[in-house]
């Protein structure tokens, strides 16, 4: 007889109610399904042991469930369960129960009659409070409650003798019973993310306790009794109010990790230095301004985290942890380094970035075993000879110093990987640099280098080369050496030439050779078979060799502002060509060969002397924009050459030319009216995503939904830009931190609106906050036009209203969606060439014609980088010719089709008209004539949707003699 059934992992909505004949299984997977109900038939399965119906759709379980009277673990984690019926009492034999992430208001009484339940896990639920028959639950080990909304706890909770791990992370409590000091076998306790201001002192009794969590709390202070809780290891304070320490800390002499980051700390007590057996402590983002001699007791310690504070020295007794391996020290005020630090033998990390150190001790030289050496950002004018000891160092950033020159013995690092001295004062290069064999990145950008030594082609492993912003004349020709180079950047030089070996660099996909003084480009280039990108911009090129056609992977090819009179038609070979700037020169023709760049989407042409283009050019089916402003282009061409009136015919908007030679708005409305279906434009325009709803809440509000739903999916923040920083900012009246935090104080109120609209929604799904939590994070470190377009984003993709009400808002909300997908995917993006200024500048400005809410007027414009010349016209085209009727019709089929419930929708929208035997099948697809007969569609066609949507008057048949709306 069947004891085990696997079905996990399959796309099953339903059981049948045969299942309740297996009555010998023991073990039945159901997990990552898409079972809605259970038949009332599982109930029969008396020998169950076993049942996993985690990660499916369930919205209630049947009564029956109370009959498994043998069941041991069941499993119903990630499903979308609002109660529990009260027959789960009679599961007695129950050991396991998962309920998390579900959306329980409540738990039933009978709850406490489980009375073998040794774990129960509640945790992503939308609790308010917890049964006093929770305390029935005598053999309960492990119980957790985090991500609810839970302000308190039953004084039962006390009666849970044997409890070993409570998890109340992310819940509203402001404080604990006393009775949570009856829990004696208590070994963790997880209370992140709540409102607490204080600890009870009962918390001394927890004599077993090995794992208190208490980051992002509001705690000031810490209670003498602390001391008690002599087994404790690990001990989470981080992100507290918390500004000094007790001195009894230091009887915690189990303690291995300590947390104290993100508090207002301004000193340790000399008592830090009695936790012996401590390997981890992080104090990052306090205020501490010195460190007491004690914290080199810490005989153990393994990583120190000391960034972002304001600490001035450090005491030499830093020396004495022996086995200390990281040691962050990032964002101080440091003007040295005692050297002590030479005696950290063990030390492999070592951050020391945005200080002001303006030397290091030749002790550093005695840290064998580091491996990253991070000083970026300080006023180091030398570095001393002994930085050549560091024989194990692999990755080095010295960028933002004040060096001018490097010792010999940099030479002596065998195992460097990255190395960054971009930004300093460097003229010269030691010839020893040429012995790093294991390099990969070297960046030397911005520095003030007029040659390269040879040895620089002895890099045998170097992929990144960056030398962007110095005074270089020449290349040695030993850069063709340099076998593995994938990257070079050699911008903003003073090259007259390139030596004919950089052919030789065969592995190499980006060049960037921008704004130098090449009069020539050696053949030799065209042996770089893999290059992918070239900029060759601001040079005095005059013609191009025609090896240039054998670049054939190069995508982007850059030789705007030189002196090019005509382009060699061996270009035609260059078949995955899809970028191509060639403005600001002096060409007079184009080669008739253009027509074989099929893949060619943006060519720019403006500032030459075009005066026709080859017609092969109309055959290019790729192509999204063409600018030829600033040409002397004639009306029409001859001989199979084409003027602007026909260039701008056959690409509409993507064709970018003078005001006076550019589309009207009208013209727009026509062409996208010349044909039937047709959309509506006036009844377009209305149908909009709502409005960003006006901010109503306190900082302290959105932190709480912060900290509670989404704080554990944001990535770890070294640099202080993080979100609850950010948040306080926002809601704060310092104009000053406005303008650190890159906002404008004129658009905080619309950056208010956005962050607490996006926050809310993140806070009420999980998927939601795990897809998006981190882009937001992301988008802080960028300016407020960034800011503003990724928060605008975010937001269209959570509001979109996939379940609204009627079918009629359905599918206006689908159309308002994919408006804003194409303007902002689509259209401004151009090929990633378009920025977030840009794509701002275009959304508020076509508002009102293209039917946008959007209240962001951005204080920038629409720079050099707009595709678009700034033509509304161009815009305007390019959109409808995206956002076709066609491409909504698919869209909203698949859609519809998707969901049966829609489906149905769709059929009782259109019912009217079905009894008409042809259009029944014209708009609908059957399964069999049952079903026909029946109106049980299993899809609906594109003409079916081109049917509602006449129907709703988005769509209008016929084709327009006039365009019939204001422009």
């Amino acid at each position: 007889m069947l004891q085990r059934l696997g079905l996990n992992h399959n796309q099953l909505t339903a059981l049948p109610k045969e299942i309740g004949n297996l009555s010998q299984l023991q073990k039945f997977g159901l997990f990552n399904n898409q079972l809605t109900t259970l038949p009332g038939e599982i109930g029969s399965l008396s020998q169950l042991q076993v049942l996993d119906l985690s990660h499916n759709q369930l919205t209630t379980l049947p009564g029956e469930i109370g009959n498994l009277s043998m069941l041991q673990e069941l499993n119903l984690n990630g499903n979308q369960l609002t109660e529990l019926p009260k027959e789960i009492g009679n599961l007695s034999m129950l050991q396991g129960l998962g309920l998390s992430d579900n959306q329980f208001t409540e738990l039933p009484k009978e709850i406490g009659n489980l009375s073998m339940l040794q774990g129960l896990y509640l945790g992503d639920n939308q609790l308010t409070a917890l049964p006093r028959e929770i305390g029935s639950l005598s053999q309960l080990q492990e119980l957790y409650l985090y991500g609810n909304q839970l302000t308190t706890l039953p004084e039962e909770i006390g009666s849970l003798s044997q409890l070993q791990g409570l998890n109340l992370g992310n819940n509203q409590f402001t404080a604990l019973p006393e009775e949570i000091g009856n829990l004696s076998d208590l070994q963790k306790l997880i209370l992140n993310g709540n409102r607490l201001t204080a600890l009870p002192g009962e918390i001394e009794n927890l004599s077993q306790l090995q794992e208190l969590g208490l980051s992002h709390n509001q705690i000031t202070e810490l209670p003498k009794q602390i001391e008690r809780l002599s087994q404790l290891q690990g001990l989470d304070l981080g992100n507290n109010q918390l500004t000094t320490l007790p001195g009894e800390i230091g009887s915690l002499l189990q303690l291995q990790v300590l947390y104290l980051y993100g508090n207002q700390l301004t000193e340790l007590p000399k008592e830090i230095g009695n936790l012996s057996m401590l390997q981890g402590l992080n104090l990052n983002g306090n205020q501490l301004t010195a460190l007491p001699g004690e914290i080199g007791s810490l005989s153990q310690l393994q990583e120190l985290g000391l960034s972002h504070n304001q600490l001035r020295a450090l005491p030499g007794e830093i020396g004495n942890l022996s086995d200390l391996q990281k040691l962050g020290l990032g964002n101080n005020q440091l003007t040295t380094l005692p050297k002590e630090i030479g005696n950290l033998s063990d030390l492999q990390k070592l951050g020391l970035g945005n200080n002001q150190l303006t030397e290091l001790p030749k002790e550093i030289g005695n840290l064998s075993m580091l491996q990253g050496l991070y000083l970026g950002d300080n006023q180091l004018t030398a570095l001393p000879r002994e930085i050549g000891s560091l024989s194990q160092l692999q990755e080095l950033y010295l960028y933002g110093n004040q060096l001018t020159t490097l010792p010999e013995e940099i030479g002596s690092l065998s195992q460097l990987q990255v190395l960054d001295f971009g930004n300093n004062q460097l003229t010269t290069l030691p010839e020893e640099i040429g012995n790093l064999s294991q390099l990969q990145g070297l960046d030397l950008s911005h520095n003030q280098l007029i040659t390269l030594p040879g040895e620089i082609g002895c890099l045998s492993q170097l992929q990144v080369l960056i030398l962007n912003g110095n005074q270089l004349t020449a290349l040695p020709e030993e850069i063709g050496n340099l076998s593995m180079l994938q990257g070079l950047d050699l911008g903003n030089n003073r090259l007259t030439a390139l030596p004919e070996e950089i052919g030789n660099l065969s592995m190499l996909q980006g060049l960037d050779l921008g704004n130098n003084r090449l009069t020539a480009l050696p053949g030799e280039m065209g042996s770089l078979s893999q290059l992918q990108g070239l900029y060759l911009n601001g040079n005095r090129l005059t013609a191009l060799p025609g090896e240039i056609g054998n670049l054939s992977q190069l995508q982007g090819l850059d030789f705007s502002h030189n002196q090019l009179t005509e382009l060699p038609k061996q270009i035609e070979r260059l078949s995955q060509l899809q970028g191509l700037d060639l403005s600001h020169n002096e060409l007079t023709a184009l080669p008739r060969e253009i027509d074989n760049l099929s893949k060619l989407q943006v060519l720019g042409l403006s500032h030459n002397e075009l005066r026709t283009l080859p017609g092969e050019i109309a055959s290019l089916p790729s192509i999204r924009v063409l600018d030829l402003r600033n040409n002397p282009l004639e009306e029409h061409g001859e001989g199979g050459m084409l003027g602007w009136r026909k260039l701008r015919d056959v690409f509409g908007g993507r064709v970018v030319l003078d005001k006076d030679k550019a589309f009207r708005e009208e013209e727009v409305y026509r062409r996208h009216t010349a044909t039937s279906p047709h959309w509506n434009i006036d009844r377009l325009r209305g149908i909009m995503l709502e409005s960003v709803p006006e901010s109503k809440r306190s900082a302290e509000e959105i932190l709480d939904i912060w900290r509670k739903r989404l704080a554990r999916y944001a990535p770890v923040c070294t640099d202080g830009r993080d979100v609850e920083s950010y948040i306080k900012t926002l809601w704060g009246t310092d104009k000053e931190a406005f303008k650190g935090w890159r906002m404008y104080d004129s658009s905080v109120q619309a950056t208010r609106d956005l962050v607490e609209a996006v926050v809310l929604k993140l806070g009420e799904s999980r998927v939601d906050a795990e897809v998006y939590v981190s882009e937001l994070c992301e988008a802080l470190l960028y300016c407020p036009d960034r800011q503003m377009a990724e928060l605008n984003m975010m937001y269209s993709a959570l509001y979109a209203k996939r379940d609204a009400g009627s079918f009629e808002y359905f599918v206006e909300n689908e159309i308002a969606t994919l408006k804003r997908y194409i303007l902002d995917i689509v259209v401004t993006p151009g090929l990633g060439t378009q920025n977030v200024h840009v794509q701002n500048y275009w959304r508020y400005e076509l508002r009102e014609k293209l039917g946008f809410k959007e209240e962001y007027k951005p204080r920038m414009g629409t720079f050099d980088q707009d595709l678009f010349g700034g033509q509304v016209s161009n815009v305007l085209d390019v959109f409808y010719t995206n956002f076709t009727p066609k491409y909504v019709v698919e869209r909203l089929a698949e859609k519809i089709n998707g969901r049966k419930e829609r489906l149905m929708e769709a059929g009782a929208y259109l019912s009217g008209r079905l009894k008409d035997e042809s259009y029944k099948r014209r708009v609908f697809e059957f399964e069999n004539e049952e079903d026909a007969d029946l109106l049980i569609p299993s899809r609906i066609t594109h003409s079916g949707v081109e049917d509602i949507l006449e129907r709703m008057g988005i769509l209008e048949r016929g084709v327009e003699e006039t365009s019939g709306w204001s422009a």
